[in-house]
């Protein structure tokens, strides 16, 4: 694994809380609400501008329903981990986009072309 610095390994881990926060459908406000500080905090942890405390981790695994250690996963997979979670992320957010479309008709359409496609 080759060594990562300290601010490779910020940004991992914010970008992992980044990608779990959308996921769970969850605005940066709404999530900052929750911990008790300002969205720009939300902000700069997952930018990783501001590293992210032992006792920070284990509250926000809390919440997401998983183990700490999912914000280091594939932490040295280097870039082929980065472009996975853009991946997952761009995933995410249409997924969210997705759910809010009001009419079920065309969500079950949209879901019927992303099949198709994926064929």
């Amino acid at each position: 694994m080759p060594h990562q610095t300290s601010k490779q390994i910020d940004t991992h881990v914010g970008t992992r809380l980044r990608s779990l926060r959308t996921t769970h459908g969850l605005s940066q406000k709404a999530l900052a609400t929750h911990l008790g500080m300002s969205f720009q905090q939300v902000q700069k942890y997952e930018t990783g501008a501001n590293r992210i405390s032992a006792s920070m981790l284990y509250q926000l695994a809390q919440i997401f329903g998983v183990t700490p250690d999912a914000f280091f996963d594939g932490l040295g997979d280097g870039n082929k981990n980065q472009a996975t979670l853009a991946v997952s992320l761009k995933s995410a957010q249409t997924a969210k986009l997705l759910e809010n479309i009001p009419s079920e008709k065309v969500r079950r359409a949209m879901r019927a072309l992303e099949n198709a496609l994926a064929d």
